[in-house]
């Protein structure tokens, strides 16, 4: 995975590049993040239900930011998403539409877009910008 911590600053606050390489910083961030909550998760001692939801969201949102980051166009179909995650992390894809959800609320870091009639989740952008 490419971490990307240089930036160009021509004090041009539209440059794309500019634009591109502080999204990439602020994924790379947020991934890092995720890392944290599921080794802190993992490394408590006693186990309870609310233990155990908070280490199956932490890697819910480890797995998504890191398949938007390495996806070309930075979203992804969500009903594949959902699948996939719920798949790979061994929850229903009921739990996974949950934290979905979760993600792509107001105060989330995720959106919902249609493209040729099919939902994708992508970063928002204004979130990466302020």
């Amino acid at each position: 995975m490419k971490n990307i911590t240089k930036r160009k600053d021509n004090g041009s606050k539209k440059d794309t590049e500019n634009l591109i390489l502080l999204q990439n910083e602020k994924i790379s961030t947020l991934c890092e993040k995720a890392r944290e909550r599921v080794r802190e998760s993992e490394s408590e001692d006693y186990v309870n239900e609310l233990q155990i939801n908070r280490q199956k969201e932490a890697r819910f949102r480890l797995m998504v930011f890191q398949m938007l980051q390495e996806s070309e166009r930075r979203m992804w179909p969500e009903s594949d998403l959902v699948n996939s995650c719920a798949e790979e992390l061994d929850f229903s894809p009921t739990t996974a539409r949950k934290y979905l959800a979760k993600l792509c609320s107001s105060k989330g870091v995720l959106k919902r877009i249609v493209v040729n009639n099919i939902k994708h989740i992508t970063f928002k952008l204004e979130g990466f910008l302020k």
